[in-house]
């Protein structure tokens, strides 16, 4: 096995420090290992699927707690992406390289976040997840005093609907959304201007949802939801709505689920006014949309994994 000293993983140069996804490049010297696996949580890592060794590796970094002006620190500043490496007797070790422990003389050469094809002929939008990215798929986290955090989705290559690639989250990402209320964390969502300008700048890019069918296979592993239930979600300039007319069902095996996503004010709950105007829902001003977990105790929040394939807006 290879002395430690021959075991490095360093993060190449990042265009900059920002609140939203980060793609970068990983140089990695381990010498004698036969496959990798990569998380920006342990948990992540240890739950992620195993690939074939390579000195190098695209990945994305969760966005950064950037701080609202006070001084105050968060603990999560310093970016992070553990490591698993295995040997051919299957022996294993872990490397944690932060933001810090970068190759300045490596480049990031490649746009790990293409611009999306997603938007099919016959669909507002289509996302399979099988080119082993998350197609600008994140999970939110809005932490007081410090801003916006993404954490980019997990993809696992196969195991999806049809045993193509998926999408995934598990709960050391799951975090109650600060101002909303009732008590909400949304686990996965896409802002329109990430998908038509292909760059990861939260943005107020608006798309017309309104009529559009929505279809979605979910899949949970060891997933608790703790008395709540999952449902899609719309964001425009005044606030957010969850269409709570029907949770969407997650089980052990995918189930494929549809819903219309109509302005009936009936079917949707508001769980955020922006502006403090009591605003009405306007399906035709979309800028972001997702699923969310809704109805659980603020301090027992939904444990698990639950997974993501095959999301299609159709109008």
């Amino acid at each position: 096995m290879a002395d430690l000293r021959d075991r490095t993983m360093l993060i190449a140069p990042t265009a900059g420090k920002a609140p939203d996804v980060v793609p970068v490049l990983l140089e990695l010297r381990v010498d004698g290992a036969v496959s990798m696996r990569f998380g920006n949580t342990p948990q992540e890592c240890a739950q992620a699927s195993w690939l074939p060794y390579a000195g190098q590796h695209p990945w994305l970094l969760r966005g950064e707690a950037t701080g609202d002006g006070t001084g105050q620190t968060y603990p999560m500043h310093s970016r992070q992406v553990w490591g698993e490496f295995r040997f051919a007797d299957l022996s294993t070790t872990t490397i944690v390289a932060t933001e810090g422990d970068r190759d300045e003389s490596a480049r990031v050469v490649f746009p790990p976040l293409r611009r999306t094809d997603a938007r099919a002929s016959d669909a507002v939008l289509r996302h399979g997840f099988d080119d082993g990215w998350p197609e600008h798929w994140a999970t939110y986290w809005d932490v007081p005093h410090f801003g916006n955090v993404f954490w980019p989705l997990s993809v696992s290559p196969a195991g999806g609907v049809n045993d193509g690639g998926y999408a995934w989250v598990d709960d050391s990402r799951f975090l109650v959304d600060a101002p909303e209320t009732p008590n909400t964390i949304l686990w996965a969502l896409v802002y329109w201007k990430w998908i038509v300008r292909g760059d990861l700048v939260a943005g107020r890019d608006e798309v017309s949802l309104r009529n559009t069918t929505l279809s979605v296979a979910l899949r949970g592993d060891n997933i608790d939801l703790r008395g709540g239930s999952i449902y899609p979600w719309v964001e425009n300039a005044d606030g957010r709505w969850h269409r709570t007319a029907a949770a969407l069902p997650v089980g052990s095996a995918w189930q494929t689920t549809s819903v219309l996503l109509a302005d009936t004010p009936s079917e949707w709950t508001r769980t955020y006014d922006r502006n403090g105007t009591n605003p009405v829902l306007v399906l035709e001003t979309v800028t972001s949309f997702g699923f969310s977990f809704l109805g659980f105790p603020r301090d027992d929040p939904p444990t698990g994994v639950v997974c993501l394939d095959d999301v299609v807006l159709r109008a």
